[in-house]
């Protein structure tokens, strides 16, 4: 996405402020990519893809601004979905507003180590930085929950060409198609709307017992939908992922990151050779059709996710397909009772409600900071109460 000094999507900010004022809610909670901090009002257009100008972190001083001129106060910072107990690297940023007269909750301090080294300070001038509580390993209580740790109880399955794709194929293609005997294969249908366990008639989504806190947590309730299915793709992706990412899977030493770099080249896509595509401009990047190692986070889930996307490290850490709704939304923090909802049944708009969710551990957590909030505020008025015999 590129910037646009004239974006509709700024707007959205006078319209949150404008139901503030409107309500004059007691306590407020704010969230916003990272780069919200690097919007500057009445900045100008200096090229197709940039802007220039304006007011440094203009954004962020309209937005402090307004809410203490409406008699609020405030508290900002970025946080570390990951250092809440997420499986994800996800830095956002959050700010608090009460009511004066009321106690404004802290933000949460870490709860997990940090897997990464990604920085979560603010600049607001020269030496004037805000840098919150950094969660190095061995400082948090606990550690970092892992992509292996929130996925390894449920069920395995790869994807498989359906008869009806097989019958084209060439002997040395067809030499290839040997599955694996650890883990269920499910033909993908072009013509279906999702791929999974439950094409087949497999309806229960786990293959073992809670083996980690996180799985304990996710499986407090009973399933109303297991939802663990891919979403389609067109024949090339699925032959791509079927012959070659499988082969590679097979061959790939465990915990090392691969990518698109690691296919045949005459198998990879226009896209990622061509020295006309957009990607030869960005320097032919890694991450495309990538897989994490089961020991890292995932990396920021957003509301694309597919081989070629900006979240593009999608491939799953030991199966031959992407990951499934279910295992998105754990990576988010959801717990598997929650059912995702769209009009007709299209994974990708579930996709999307997904990514645009705040994790499910950081709403726990500053949830909270707001109750520890609300009874400092109780006891002081307790403390102040006149007692009339």
């Amino acid at each position: 996405m590129y910037q646009q000094a004239h974006d509709r999507k700024s707007h959205l900010m006078l319209t949150l402020l404008s139901w503030v004022d409107f309500l004059r809610p007691k306590y407020c909670f704010f969230e916003n990519v990272k780069g919200f901090l690097q919007y500057n009002l009445h900045a100008s257009q200096a090229s197709k893809y940039t802007v220039e100008g304006g007011i440094d972190k203009g954004g962020l001083k309209f937005l402090v601004h307004a809410l203490v001129a409406m008699g609020y106060q405030v508290r900002f910072s970025l946080l570390q979905a990951g250092h809440y107990g997420t499986p994800q690297g996800r830095i956002r940023f959050f700010l608090i507003a009460a009511k004066r007269g009321y106690t404004l909750p802290n933000l949460p301090e870490p709860s997990h180590a940090s897997f990464t080294n990604a920085t979560l300070t603010i600049h607001l001038g020269e030496k004037v930085d805000i840098t919150p509580i950094q969660a190095p390993g061995g400082t948090a209580p606990m550690k970092y929950v892992s992509i292996h740790d929130a996925l390894s109880d449920l069920l395995q399955f790869d994807w498989e060409l359906p008869d009806d794709l097989k019958k084209d194929l060439s002997d040395e293609r067809k030499a290839l198609l040997v599955p694996n005997s650890d883990r269920l294969t499910v033909p993908c249908h072009l013509s279906k709307a999702r791929w999974g366990p439950e094409d087949i008639g497999i309806t229960d989504m786990y293959k073992t017992e809670p083996r980690t806190a996180y799985q304990q947590k996710c499986r407090s309730r009973p399933v109303v939908e297991p939802q663990h299915y891919t979403r389609p793709f067109n024949k090339r992706v699925l032959l791509l992922y079927v012959f070659f990412v499988k082969v590679c899977l097979d061959y790939w030493e465990s915990g090392v990151f691969r990518d698109y770099r690691d296919l045949p080249i005459t198998e990879q896509d226009w896209e990622l050779i061509n020295p006309q595509s957009a990607t030869s401009r960005l320097g032919f990047p890694p991450g495309y059709y990538g897989r994490l190692a089961k020991e890292e986070w995932f990396r920021t889930i957003s509301t694309n996710l597919q081989p070629m996307a900006r979240q593009c490290q999608v491939t799953h850490y030991t199966c031959c397909r992407i990951y499934t709704v279910r295992e998105f939304a754990r990576s988010q923090g959801f717990p598997d009772w929650f059912v995702f909802v769209s009009h007709d049944g299209t994974v990708k708009t579930m996709h999307r409600q997904i990514g645009n969710a705040v994790p499910w551990q950081i709403g726990e957590a500053l949830g909270r900071e707001l109750r520890e909030a609300q009874l400092k505020r109780r006891r002081k008025v307790a403390q102040n109460a006149i007692v009339l015999d």
